[in-house]
């Protein structure tokens, strides 16, 4: 497979592509374990969309378990570096975070 043998060179565009591959399952098996290796491999090597691809996935628990906080910084690593659906989810997590701190320090009425 081509995107292997890229990725394995250390083209991380390929890691991306396969990393998609295997989160879909289209042409292989679909695997989120594998998926998520790849787009942080992706991530790691600089591929912002690895970035981008990476958040949901810590997100949603796909292929591992929930962290929010590790999604929130590769939303912000990915929209700083211009993804912008990646600075809408950020900003969206940015919202309802601030909107239960209010809630939850607005006073009771009794």
């Amino acid at each position: 497979m081509l995107y292997r043998e890229a990725c394995n060179r250390g083209d991380f565009r390929g890691c991306l592509n396969l990393g998609a591959m295997y989160s879909t399952g289209g042409q292989v098996a679909q695997d989120p374990v594998r998926a998520l290796k790849l787009f942080q491999e992706a991530c790691d090597g600089g591929n912002i969309e690895g970035c981008a691809r990476l958040a949901p996935m810590y997100e949603q628990a796909m292929g591992t378990s929930r962290d929010m906080e590790l999604a929130l910084k590769l939303y912000k690593k990915a929209c700083d570096a211009g993804n912008q659906p990646s600075c809408y989810r950020y900003a969206h997590h940015q919202r309802l975070a601030n909107s239960s701190r209010t809630t939850s320090r607005a006073p009771s009425r009794a």
